[in-house]
C-alpha cells in the first residue's frame, strides 16, 4: 500500500481514535517530512495513535524517530475514559495503541513512552525538532508542557499545538503568547496551530508564560 493509502485509510480507520479534524493528518504526515533526517519528533498525548502514525508515516525511510509520551489511562480534567464518545477496553490502551502501529508499519519509528508528561519531563534531555503538543488541554496542563518541552526545541524547530479554535480560548490565547518568546507562526490549519522558533539559545530556561 502506497504513503498516501495509508494516510487515507488513516483518516478514516475507527480503530486508532481519530480526534483531528479532516486533513489533519496530511498536515501532520508534511510536517514530519520536513524535520531534517536523524531528527526528533516528541508528541504529547498520542490516544490509539492516529496522529503518532501519521508524524510516523513522514519519517518511514529515514533515521528520524518519533517518541510519544502519554499515560495510555486518559487523564481526570479532559480525557476521561466513557466522556465525549472517548473509549477503550481495559485500563490501559497502550496494547491497542501498539497494535495499531503494527498495522501501519510504523512500530519500529516509534517509541512509547508510558507516564504523565509533568514527571517524565524532569529527567529529559534531548533536543527536539518538533514538539506536537495535544495533551491534557486545560490551560494549565498545555502550559505546563510548554514549559518543560519547548526550550528543547532546536532552532528553527517546530511548534504543533492541536485543537486551537474560538472554543478553546485559553489555548488561543497560550499561542499569542509564544509569540513573543521567539516564535513565529506559520499557519493555523483548522485548529492545527504551527509555529516555528526562530533563535537559538544557550540554555533552556527561555520561557516565561505567566
Amino acid at each position: 500500500m502506497s504513503t498516501n493509502d495509508l494516510l487515507t485509510n488513516l483518516e478514516r480507520d475507527p480503530l486508532v481514535g481519530n480526534l483531528l479534524l479532516p486533513g489533519q493528518v496530511q498536515k501532520l504526515f508534511e510536517y514530519a517530512q520536513k524535520v531534517p533526517d536523524g531528527g526528533l519528533i516528541l508528541e504529547i498525548g498520542s490516544f490509539l495513535g492516529a496522529s503518532s502514525i501519521a508524524l510516523a508515516l513522514g519519517c518511514l525511510g529515514t533515521s528520524k524517530r518519533v517518541i510519544c509520551i502519554d499515560t495510555f489511562r486518559g487523564n481526570s480534567t479532559d480525557f476521561v475514559k466513557g466522556t465525549n464518545n472517548v473509549w477503550w477496553l481495559g485500563d490501559s490502551f497502550l496494547p491497542l495503541f501498539s497494535k495499531n502501529l503494527e498495522r501501519y508499519g510504523v512500530q519500529n519509528v516509534i517509541v512509547p513512552v508510558v507516564g504523565d508528561s509533568g514527571q517524565i519531563a524532569r529527567d529529559w534531555y534531548q533536543d527536539v525538532d518538533l514538539l506536537f503538543i495535544d495533551g491534557d488541554h486545560t490551560s494549565a496542563g498545555c502550559i505546563g508542557d510548554l514549559r518543560n518541552y519547548a526550550p528543547f526545541l532546536r532552532n528553527n524547530g517546530l511548534l504543533l499545538i492541536h485543537d486551537v479554535l474560538p472554543d478553546r480560548k485559553h489555548l488561543v490565547e497560550i499561542c499569542a503568547r509564544m509569540l513573543k518568546h521567539n516564535m513565529r507562526s506559520k499557519e493555523n490549519f483548522k485548529g492545527l496551530e504551527i509555529l516555528q522558533k526562530t533563535v537559538e539559545f544557550k540554555g533552556k530556561q527561555w520561557i516565561h508564560i505567566p
